[in-house]
């Protein structure tokens, strides 16, 4: 499995587990559980949010190194010499 994979299907985990937390926040077990789910809630939302920024970076980066070899080609010749 690629890393991009994994990626994905941690955000998708984590944005059911936000919204099913968010969902038993406006129910009766709230009452009891609330601070609980409330805490859970969060933790999945930093964590996400944590995710969201390292592939944004990451998106930078690689695209940073794509501008970068395009305006300094390299110093060895790939053609044929004349």
């Amino acid at each position: 499995m690629s890393t991009q994979n994994s990626t994905t299907d941690t955000k998708f985990y984590l944005r059911e587990r936000i919204n099913h937390y968010t969902e038993q926040l406006e129910t009766s077990i709230a009452n009891t559980f609330g601070e609980l789910i409330h805490e859970l809630r969060e933790e999945c939302i930093q964590h996400y949010r944590k995710i969201r920024q390292t592939d944004a970076e990451a998106m930078l980066l690689a695209k940073t190194s794509s501008t970068q070899e395009k305006s300094f080609p390299s110093a060895f010749h790939s053609g044929t010499w004349t």
